[in-house]
């Protein structure tokens, strides 16, 4: 690696070095995971610089864990170990990405050979990895390094609210950017992914299931999106409604579309 000019750092190194790793960072895996086949169907927002400096500061994240090869100025590879839902004395392993013209060349297993080193070093006891089958390669890549599988198991889901069929077709009518008069900071972009309606704002985005004709909810919170028409029949105006888990964190959004998407 070394006679290809290819490093390893870590985030807490690369942020003390350059101000734009951070967004250098999300730009990378937002392309690496594009080749991750157990992706949704759905694209990653687009970079927040708020979201993201919310994430670092989260109890759990490691930034010297966080292991990045470099190749001058450009990032090629990321692989990290957090306490993200770990095991008492362990570590969970994060993703694990290396750019398309510098995979095969053992990028991916020095990454996370120093993933192993840095627990070793530390003290912990254990590496917990979360992996699907169909992401076969990264499966070969832990067993190789003596990852051993645990077990196996199905995540189930019953929808307690009524999702009715739509045309995905009509969901172009919704596509737009919106926002509230009262709240120009918050701008909703609403967007046709697919066949699957989106909402985008500060940094998060989440799919709308539809209720009705107008009327959509938020699986992941409380959620509700309704939209409205003008007198010529035009969507032209969002209703977005979030309750929270108290009354002190609703808050509800009258945004109208300012342009298309």
């Amino acid at each position: 690696m070394q006679e290809r000019g290819i490093s390893i750092t870590t985030l807490a190194q690369e942020r003390a070095r350059d101000p734009y790793c951070v967004e250098k960072l999300y730009e990378l895996e937002t392309l690496l995971r594009q080749d991750d086949p157990a992706r949704g169907p759905i694209a990653p927002p687009r970079y927040n610089a708020r979201e993201a400096l919310l994430w670092l500061e989260m109890p759990y994240v490691l930034p010297e864990a966080y292991f990045i090869a470099r190749r001058g100025e450009s990032y090629v590879g990321v692989t990290d170990v957090s306490l993200f839902e770990a095991f008492p004395g362990g570590l969970r392993q994060g993703f694990t990405g290396v750019m398309r013209e510098y995979r095969r060349q053992g990028v991916a297993t020095a990454l996370k050979i120093q993933a192993v080193l840095y627990a070793q070093s530390h003290g912990y006891q254990v590496i917990q990895a979360l992996n699907k089958p169909v992401q076969s390669a990264i499966l070969s890549l832990n067993k190789k390094l003596g990852f051993e599988l645990l077990y196996q198991y199905v995540t189930m889901e019953k929808c307690l609210k009524t999702v009715v069929a739509l045309d995905s077709v009509c969901y172009d009518e919704f596509a737009g950017h919106y926002q509230d008069d009262n709240r120009p900071d918050l701008e909703l972009t609403v967007r046709n992914e697919a066949g699957r309606l989106t909402v985008e704002c500060v940094g998060q985005k989440v799919e709308l299931f539809p209720t009705s004709e107008t009327s959509f909810f938020v699986k992941q919170f409380y959620g509700e999106a309704t939209f409205l028409r003008d007198e010529h029949g035009e969507v032209r105006f969002l209703t977005f409604h979030s309750r929270g888990l108290s009354p002190e964190s609703a808050q509800t959004l009258h945004a109208k579309k300012l342009t298309e998407v």
